[in-house]
């Protein structure tokens, strides 16, 4: 597989997918694995392809053939269950190939829910897991619920911060149904093999994905190693609804202040995190029906609400969670008590 650059523009090759599978599968096999880990491997990788998930596709068979010439991914692991107990199990992976250690933990973990309600499956010395969804994925069609982590180095910079302390840390979630309901994500704005795959293309990345070695904010996909959290990307789409907030206001258009305001409050609730937040300002939301005119609100609401706004934002940059959902759930009994006095005749709650 060549690792000739793209560019920028230019469409990749297409091929079939179990052609590709087959293709993976011999060059695997070459490498040193059994034709059963090799076809694994394969088979995830060509599935992350076809979900649309390049970044974790084919693309990565030139690096895993590195890894295992270096010695760092082992073709022939002597996989070994080091601790288990009747809910879980610790798995020693002897630096197997991740979709090979992580198919031994999805079967172990089901393995111990089907006979004690819930299985939790630790795999250890790995190497890249690949796309977390196709395991969690497995397990659902078990009829099994599943979540699947994965750790690593720090590769991600933490709110505010200029160099890399934390992982992009993955995170899949499955439910099972007649169709099964896959999540599979970073806690990044963009995973490392997004901005790989960018780096191979030549093309652009978008403003507020990363930064470069001396931390500064980069759309050079060649200059770009840090990913920044996902928050960031959550924190500018709060304050571009704040500026249409204030541009309303300022306008006196009364429908837009409603739309931008509630914009503002689900976004900031939502990224607290907390149910009783999400639920409470839908909720309220309802239960109104109004459109919100500043010419009929107290001007001391107000100025308290921009007060409020911007300490709300202020924790949210600081990635103070506790502080933010206090302040929400403060603004929100705030606002409650504007739009009752407000509408006495139209609030129904």
């Amino acid at each position: 597989m060549s690792k000739t650059p793209l560019r920028a523009g230019q469409a990749a090759p297409t091929a079939q997918a179990g052609a590709l599978e087959r293709f993976a599968t011999d060059v695997f096999t070459r490498t040193g694995m059994t034709r059963a880990d090799a076809a694994l491997v394969a088979d995830v990788l060509v599935w992350a392809n076809l979900r649309g998930v390049d970044t974790h596709g084919v693309m990565r068979i030139p690096r895993y053939v590195d890894l295992i010439e270096t010695g760092e991914m082992n073709p022939r692991p002597a996989i070994a269950i080091r601790t288990e107990t009747p809910a879980s199990v610790l798995i020693e992976a002897d630096r197997a190939a991740g979709p090979v250690a992580m198919m031994r933990g999805t079967t172990e973990a089901l393995r111990k829910a089907r006979d004690a309600g819930v299985g939790l499956a630790l795999v250890r010395a790995t190497t890249h897991t690949a796309a977390l969804g196709y395991y969690t994925l497995a397990a659902a069609r078990e009829g099994m619920a599943a979540i699947a982590l994965a750790a690593s180095w720090p590769n991600v910079a933490y709110h505010g911060a200029r160099a890399a302390g934390v992982s992009t840390s993955p995170i899949s979630i499955a439910v099972p149904g007649a169709q099964p309901i896959v999540l599979d994500m970073a806690t990044s704005v963009v995973s490392m093999g997004k901005l790989n795959q960018a780096k191979r293309t030549g093309e652009p990345i978008p403003e507020g994905w990363a930064l470069d070695k001396d931390g500064n904010p980069t759309t050079d996909p060649q200059a770009a190693q840090i990913p920044l959290p996902m928050a960031k990307a959550t924190l500018r789409k709060i304050e571009a609804a704040q500026r249409r907030h204030d541009a309303a206001v300022q306008a006196g258009d009364a429908k837009a202040v409603f739309r931008a305001n509630f914009e503002f409050h689900n976004a900031l609730f939502a990224t607290c995190g907390n149910a009783y937040l999400a639920a409470a300002i839908e909720d309220f939301r309802k239960k109104t029906q109004v459109v919100w005119s500043y010419a009929i609100v107290k001007p001391e609401y107000f100025r308290n609400a921009q007060r409020e706004h911007k300490a709300m934002l202020k924790a949210l940059s600081e990635g103070n969670r506790r502080k933010l959902i206090e302040l929400c759930a403060a603004h929100l009994d705030i606002s409650r008590h504007a739009y009752v006095e407000t509408h006495r005749l139209r609030y129904r709650g």
